[in-house]
């Protein structure tokens, strides 16, 4: 039976996680992409589009956000179901090999996404990065996410919408493996938890998550 508990956690929490990391996502992008400093990049956004710079590319992903976690979570528990011997959803911490089999539909769960994200990603990247100053003289320049999308199409039709998907995977997707090892590491088992403990564990998840894209530098 599909668990659907993993599909609707993973879309609100998606969305949660959005409303308050776009901002310093745009931030990162930016100085990405014109090697300015944090203070910089700030006063330009600040000076040229005032504080909405901050949310470019906004809503392309709070329309997909949502339904991308939602996707991860909900492969995640089905492969969990696959790997492990009592076919659960939920992690058994009595199997001995649990945190292979975590790791193993982390991976898997992972890779799921991305085949989603990826594209929403770079209209995303192109929004954000489209009224950059260092940017004018160069590619072209999108102002809404329709624009993006058929100028991305026209380029290099649907193939195109998966540019820059390996470095996408190494960070979203093989990073899944670790994230999710370290968060059921992490959460409190067989009793009721506070919500600053599972706060802490995928705090600490996402941080050791982050050290396989970083280590690949």
């Amino acid at each position: 039976m599909i668990d659907w508990i993993n599909f609707i956690a993973g879309w609100l929490g998606g969305i949660a996680g959005l409303i308050i990391g776009h901002p310093m996502d745009t931030l990162k992008t930016r100085q990405q992409s014109t090697g300015h400093s944090l203070s910089t990049t700030i006063k330009e956004i600040y000076q040229h589009e005032g504080i909405r710079g901050c949310y470019k590319g906004f809503f392309v992903q709070y329309f997909t956000v949502g339904p991308a976690n939602a996707v991860f979570f909900f492969a995640y528990g089905e492969s969990l179901k696959v790997v492990q011997k009592n076919g659960s959803g939920r992690v058994d911490f009595n199997d001995t090999k649990w945190r292979m089999n975590v790791a193993l539909a982390g991976l898997l769960a992972g890779t799921v996404q991305v085949i989603v994200t990826s594209p929403i990603e770079f209209v995303k990247t192109l929004l954000q990065t489209g009224n950059s100053r260092s940017l004018k003289n160069g590619g072209p320049q999108y102002k809404t996410a329709i624009q993006a999308i058929r100028g991305i199409y026209r380029r290099g039709g649907l193939l195109g919408f998966y540019r820059g998907f390996i470095p996408t995977f190494w960070r979203d997707g093989a990073s899944s493996s670790i994230y999710l090892v370290v968060y059921e590491s992490l959460r409190p088992r067989n009793r009721e938890h506070a919500l600053t403990e599972l706060i802490t564990a995928g705090g600490m998840a996402g941080a050791f998550g982050l050290l396989v894209p970083i280590s690949a530098l």
